[in-house]
């Protein structure tokens, strides 16, 4: 009886072995409130990629009635949903668990692939991450931000940065869970996969031209855009060294637009000599693109006038106005910006208005000649 015993108890021992050798499905979780996703627990991926297990949350979970739903979408910073990424802009993967009955509780798990090529695409930032969430990077090398405990809330705003230019279109691959929360997986159901494709879409304003040229009562400026995406508005920037730029005027864009829109912009009382611009596009988040450097020399002659008092106190005091009355006057500070400008009227200009500094006056004739001063105040 004894060696059938043996015999018994050797076999169950080959059988174990043999079982061993077998594919494993994930171990169920152990306590609702302490339990990590897949990905955290045993090193798995379980979206329904093909990169991931051949299994999904379904394997552990399910018996349940919640008969989730999801719903992936790719939002920007206004809150709408989007088809196509902008390079290096910042996004957020908003994950919905509908359940068409009961009240269930939620877990999730997603990752992002190039989609050409499957290759890992970490640009989850992690500190912004918020608190039921984790960035775990498996043994393979990839990435999942997946629940750290079950979720009362069936919504999960996951923050997500979008690549550099020239990636192209990236997959994000999704999968949620209902549960019951009482640490078992027997009433538990899990969504259907999904995959969520972006492409990569173009910068957001194509200028097609950007050129300026001096007339007579100032330097012109043109600029030309083939599109427009949330485009706000255009701060034209003014250098008269080509390092330093200061703002002297604003354009507003035209939005979202995929047709042709001309610009311009004239700068007056500018002073002889080479003068720089460039464009700083602006979008509706605050994003700032520059144009590239666009230089004029102005060869307009110009002419010292005395300024008197120097330093100024609230006027200045024209002599000789006779000749410069209806004429247009320019008052620009040591950074090349107008701060004051007006048609001159009478014998003197009240500056009482400017606060301390140094200060440049361009009176700009009829007949194209430019009087230049310099001032304190």
């Amino acid at each position: 009886m004894k060696k059938y015993i043996l015999a018994a108890i050797f076999l169950f021992g080959i059988f174990l072995l043999a079982s061993s050798f077998k594919e494993k499905k994930p171990t169920p979780y152990h306590h609702a409130y302490r339990s990590a996703g897949a990905a955290a627990s045993f090193g798995w991926g379980l979206t329904g990629a093909s990169f991931d297990q051949p299994f999904t949350c379904s394997a552990c979970h399910g018996g349940g009635s919640f008969a989730p739903t999801l719903t992936v979408e790719l939002l920007n910073v206004f809150n709408n949903p989007v088809t196509f990424y902008i390079p290096g802009a910042s996004y957020t993967l908003q994950i919905s668990i509908i359940p068409t009955s009961g009240s269930p509780s939620f877990g999730f798990q997603t990752t992002c692939a190039q989609t050409s090529s499957n290759n890992n695409l970490n640009n989850w930032v992690t500190a912004s991450l918020p608190f039921y969430a984790a960035n775990v990077q498996i043994a393979s090398g990839r990435n999942y931000v997946e629940h750290i405990a079950t979720l009362g809330n069936n919504v999960m705003n996951i923050p997500w940065t979008a690549p550099a230019t020239g990636y192209g279109s990236v997959s994000f691959y999704s999968i949620g869970n209902a549960v019951d929360g009482t640490g078992g997986t027997g009433d538990d159901v899990a969504t259907s996969p999904s995959v969520l494709t972006i492409t990569e879409g173009v910068l957001p304003v194509t200028l097609t031209s950007f050129k300026g040229e001096e007339t007579k009562n100032g330097n012109q400026l043109f600029w030309e855009t083939a599109q427009e995406i949330n485009n706000d508005f255009f701060l034209v920037e003014h250098s008269s060294n080509g390092r330093d730029f200061t703002a002297i005027g604003k354009v507003i864009g035209n939005g979202n637009s995929n047709a042709t829109h001309s610009y311009s912009f004239k700068h007056e009382g500018i002073s002889s000599g080479k003068n720089y611009y460039r464009l700083a596009q602006t979008d509706y988040d605050g994003r700032v693109k520059y144009s590239q450097i666009v230089t004029i020399e102005n060869k307009t002659s110009s002419f010292f006038i005395n300024i008197s008092p120097n330093p100024v106190v609230d006027k200045i005091i024209l002599k000789g106005t006779a000749g410069l009355i209806g004429n247009k006057y320019f008052i620009v500070n040591n950074l090349g910006a107008i701060v004051l400008s007006g048609i001159i009227q009478a014998d003197n200009i009240n500056v009482q208005q400017l606060p301390k500094g140094a200060y440049f006056l361009r009176i700009l004739q009829k007949n194209n000649v430019i009087l230049t001063g310099q001032f304190v105040k």
